[in-house]
């Protein structure tokens, strides 16, 4: 009788013993997936998972896989917006084409519209041709189109398959555009470039799986520059944070050592000249840096610092008068003024001001996504959703050792601030003395390009848009905006 009831409490002393320890082990063991709260565009904060992003990691990028001509002609609209930024990396469109100082009531008609892939890239105009870097998801693939000017449609196509999965949108880089050539730079670090007039490949470049590159949270944003024949762009990668590669043979020129160990950024990289000396400015996660542009020390370190940088950057630094740059980003990383000091070849970084971390950041001028635009020595931009002053207007700003002396704000009365719950991250440009900034939501609103006081020449709802992000390109007399889905294109000539 009592052997019948020992034997079960022993029974289940051993099955609660073993239960115990299995659950101890498996609580100590580390997570083999870190878990954690999904917050809308905050989507890989940590990077935890910037290595599952691509499917396609291992695999041997086929690029010119995909290449299609259509029977289409480019547009003989002269006018063109060969880069992120422009011609001259400012955000100024210098064309002599007179564009509107207002609209009707339902703003400027619209000439045509396409289907893009999920994403915020934006187009680059050249000769005609709208160049985007876009992603079909039906067929794994990220493609270069080419379209007309004229109706959208498309000229040709050129890319490769790479399974890459959507993190907030997949495309977000700008193409850059010559005579002969045009680069890309891909979600997950693929540089292509192909033939400006047939898309025809010359050479390709995985620089994830050939450097080790790692992409930035939410895919890169990177936008390559073409300079002399070159493609200038900053992989950050462990020996290596800066490159030049022939546009005509896929070789590599130039590489710059990263002696810190600074990581890419979605910042792209800047040109700049100082007592004379070209050279190339990126602003990376760690530090700004510049190397030299020509001769034959080009991709040599000219001059660095640590001063200022974030967790996040998106904005390309900016280019002033009297040697100086300012940088930006959310994040707490505020904004500095860097000059930069030049004689007989040698140079170096001082730090005018630096409105850096929680509290600072909110005081100063600072942008979140967008590069603020440098117009008769002030800057232009909308002021981060955080700041303590002005929070997502656009503003007119003096930099100073205060972070920025505002000379006139947009007010809480336009589009922008509507609505105080929703940020404010549209992109802006300057053309014909006017500038243009987009709403989240696809809100056209026109500023007379002065420094004197605030002038608003409108606005008006071009497209019931989402997250209307994506840097917008000005031709001739044509306007191109893209939400996440549709790229648009509107007459705003006189």
């Amino acid at each position: 009788m009592k052997k019948t009831v020992i034997i079960p409490i022993i029974a289940v002393a051993l099955t609660l013993l073993i239960g115990f320890g299995v659950i101890r082990m498996w609580m100590t063991q580390a997570p083999k997936r870190m878990i954690v709260r999904s917050v809308p565009g905050m989507d890989d904060l940590q990077g935890e998972k910037a290595r599952f992003l691509t499917r396609s990691a291992g695999v041997n990028i086929k690029f010119g896989g995909v290449h299609k001509v259509f029977d289409v002609k480019p547009s003989g609209i002269q006018g063109g917006w060969s880069r992120f930024r422009g011609a001259k990396s400012d955000g100024i469109n210098g064309e002599s084409a007179k564009l509107a100082d207002t609209f009707v009531a339902s703003g400027p008609g619209k000439i045509w519209e396409t289907a893009v892939g999920p994403g915020y890239a934006g187009p680059a105009v050249y000769n005609g041709r709208v160049f985007l870097l876009d992603y079909d998801a039906s067929s794994k693939a990220e493609i270069l189109r080419c379209l007309s000017l004229d109706d959208g449609r498309e000229i040709w196509r050129s890319g490769y398959h790479v399974d890459i999965k959507s993190n907030h949108g997949i495309s977000r880089t700008v193409p850059a555009v010559t005579e002969k050539y045009v680069a890309t730079f891909g979600a997950q670090c693929h540089v292509m470039c192909v033939d400006t007039d047939t898309g025809t490949l010359r050479w390709g470049l995985d620089l994830k799986r050939r450097f080790g590159a790692k992409p930035p949270m939410w895919h890169a944003g990177q936008c390559p520059l073409i300079d002399d024949g070159l493609v200038i762009l900053a992989p950050a990668v462990k020996d290596m944070l800066m490159m030049a590669i022939s546009c005509e043979t896929g070789e590599i020129v130039w590489r710059t050592a990263n002696p810190h160990g600074w990581r890419m950024s979605h910042s792209s990289v800047t040109p700049m000249t100082v007592a004379g000396t070209r050279m190339y400015v990126y602003a990376a996660i760690g530090g700004v840096v510049a190397v030299a542009a020509d001769g034959d020390n080009a991709g040599e370190l000219l001059w660095e610092t640590s001063d200022w940088s974030s967790s996040v950057v998106i904005p390309s630094p900016v280019v002033m008068d009297d040697d100086r740059i300012f940088v930006t980003s959310g994040y707490d990383g505020g904004s500095a003024v860097i000059k930069i000091v030049g004689d007989k070849g040698r140079f170096l970084a001082k730090t005018f001001y630096n409105y850096r971390g929680k509290r600072k950041a909110k005081k100063c001028f600072s942008t979140y996504q967008q590069t603020p635009i440098y117009y008769k020595k002030h800057l232009f931009g909308i002021q981060l959703n955080t700041a303590v002053k002005h929070k997502m207007e656009f503003v007119c700003v003096v930099p100073d050792e205060n972070g920025g002396r505002f000379v006139w704000t947009s007010g809480n009365d336009t589009v922008l601030t509507a609505s105080r719950k929703r940020d404010a991250w549209g992109p802006y440009m300057l053309a014909d003395n006017k500038f243009y900034v987009m709403s989240d939501t696809g809100m056209l609103v026109m500023f007379d390009a002065q420094v004197g006081a605030c002038r608003k020449l409108g606005e008006w709802q071009l497209m019931d848009g989402q997250e209307v992000w994506g840097p917008l390109a000005i031709a001739g007399e044509r306007l191109l905006v893209r939400d996440v889905t549709r790229l648009m294109c509107f007459d705003i000539g006189e």
